[in-house]
């Protein structure tokens, strides 16, 4: 095994007097090259005492596979930096649009409307986001209670549509909607489903250049219905 990791060690857990035992990570290619996380844990064993000190004479090391822990702690760290990435815009535009009117550069009622309707659709952003996080731990936990009601699936598309609107037209985003002129029946839980609607057309506002076009369709598949 190629790894210099392991060699120091069990070279070091070899020589070093003070503890006979070491723990460390250590990352080892497969046979595939494809790096693995290990907890090695090394002991010292045999060798002489001379003038009552032991001298060790050799080494023998224990991995554990952690290479899934690690794994999850890394997407762990990737969403808690963009949930942070996530907060910081609508937070940024809220303090912003807070202080234009702190300052009273709205003079007049349309324009302190407008600063207003922005508050307020940035705010209802950032609960948006604070549901889903509430509903990851739920899901975590096992204690996601699922309401389902026969609905309307356009009409639930509809009104994640006009949720995510206000977020198209500051990027002069084209947003189109092409629901199917047949009526989706489903049973679902609404708001689990309009959330889902909810992110889907936001995460195509997020990720379309300025400018660009979003469309969402609802279409019947075969035995089954969808959106996209």
């Amino acid at each position: 095994v190629e790894c210099r990791e392991l060699v120091e060690l069990l070279e070091a857990t070899r020589t070093h007097r003070a503890s006979a035992r070491r723990v460390a990570e250590v990352t080892v290619a497969d046979g595939e090259g494809e790096a693995r996380w290990f907890n090695a844990t090394a002991e010292a064993f045999g060798g002489d005492k001379e003038d009552g000190i032991s001298h060790q004479s050799g080494a023998v090391v224990v991995l554990r596979d952690i290479s899934d822990q690690k794994e999850i702690q890394r997407r762990h760290a990737e969403f808690v930096s963009a949930v942070s990435h996530e907060m910081k815009t609508p937070l940024a535009s809220i303090k912003a649009y807070v202080e234009l009117l702190a300052d009273g550069d709205a003079e007049d009622v349309a324009t302190r409307e407008e600063f207003l309707s922005v508050i307020n659709s940035q705010a209802d952003r950032l609960q948006r986001l604070i549901n889903n996080l509430l509903n990851i731990a739920r899901i975590e936990a096992g204690v996601v209670n699922v309401a389902k009601q026969e609905q309307s699936l356009n009409d639930v598309l509809e009104e994640a549509f006009q949720v995510v609107q206000p977020s198209a037209e500051q990027k002069k985003i084209e947003f189109n909607s092409e629901l199917s002129p047949l009526y989706l029946g489903v049973l679902i839980d609404r708001d689990m489903i309009l959330q889902s609607a909810i992110n889907l057309l936001s995460n195509a506002v997020k990720y379309t250049p300025d400018s660009g076009t979003v469309t969402i369709r609802s279409r019947i598949c075969d035995d089954s219905v969808g959106f996209e």
